[in-house]
């Protein structure tokens, strides 16, 4: 995004420095002092800056392309093989505790998943069974070697793991005393 931003802020610097259309004012410019470009003919001569002009454009949209294809890429992968039903088979062998997360985090549904998705992302970036938060313990999940939170049998594993090293504080439902 701040290559977009820095190739839109040059296309408009570019578009600045192309003559301005001055016609019936050639007079009090030059009185300014200002130098004038020479006037182009008007028998169809191109403005001699539009040629960068364009490649500045085309630029502007390579780059926007490949801010969109590296966003695609920093997107999670929300695996379509895993159900709520395998979120339900993930956490039957689970301590109470895990299953009290779990159930309280996606058991409900809500934004716009059904009850026990595993796919599930909530309004604040967490991210399949477990609720996994990017600035919380997600990075801590893909230290320990888990490759997909949207996978409930991996999430169900690295929760369990997650609250045998104390770090059941991490869940809301833990700190309001509800698991």
């Amino acid at each position: 995004m701040a290559r977009v931003v820095m190739v839109a802020s040059l296309f408009v610097l570019a578009l600045a420095a192309q003559p301005v259309g001055l016609e019936g004012h050639d007079d009090d410019v030059r009185a300014a002092g200002v130098a004038l470009p020479p006037a182009a003919d008007d028998a169809g001569a191109e403005d001699p800056g539009a040629d960068d002009a364009v490649a500045a454009l085309d630029e502007l949209a390579d780059l926007a392309a490949a801010d969109a294809e590296d966003e695609a890429d920093d997107a999670p992968v929300v695996s379509a093989r895993f159900t709520p039903a395998d979120t339900l088979a993930a956490i039957a062998p689970a301590s109470p505790r895990a299953r009290c997360i779990v159930t309280r985090e996606v058991g409900g549904g809500g934004n716009g998943y059904p009850p026990f998705d595993p796919n599930t992302i909530s309004r604040t970036r967490d991210h399949g069974a477990a609720q996994l938060n990017e600035r919380g313990l997600l990075p801590d999940f893909y230290v320990r070697g888990y490759t997909n939170p949207y996978d409930p049998f991996q999430a169900v594993a690295y929760l369990e793991g997650a609250l045998q090293r104390g770090l059941a504080r991490h869940w809301a439902v833990v700190i309001a005393g509800l698991c």
